[in-house]
């Protein structure tokens, strides 16, 4: 199953507890895709999620389901 979640450091909450009730209800493979970014708009700074984040969600995947990931973009 292909995921796509777009966003900045805003959706990390949301995105961890979306990846994970994934990882415990679905049991086919999983290909999690994150685009973040960062860039200032009308006085407002938005900042990109971590790398970290990405690296232990795809950690998390890969425990329920070898063949499951979790890839970050930075655009």
């Amino acid at each position: 199953m292909n995921v796509l979640y777009c966003g900045d450091k805003n959706i990390a909450d949301g995105l961890i507890i979306s990846v994970l009730s994934l990882t415990n209800h679905v049991r086919e493979p999983l290909n999690i895709f994150v685009l973040t970014m960062g860039f200032s708009f009308n006085g407002r700074a938005y900042e990109p999620l971590s790398d970290d984040l990405v690296k232990s969600l795809d950690i998390r995947a890969k425990q329920v389901n070898k063949e499951s990931s979790v890839k970050g973009e930075l655009i």
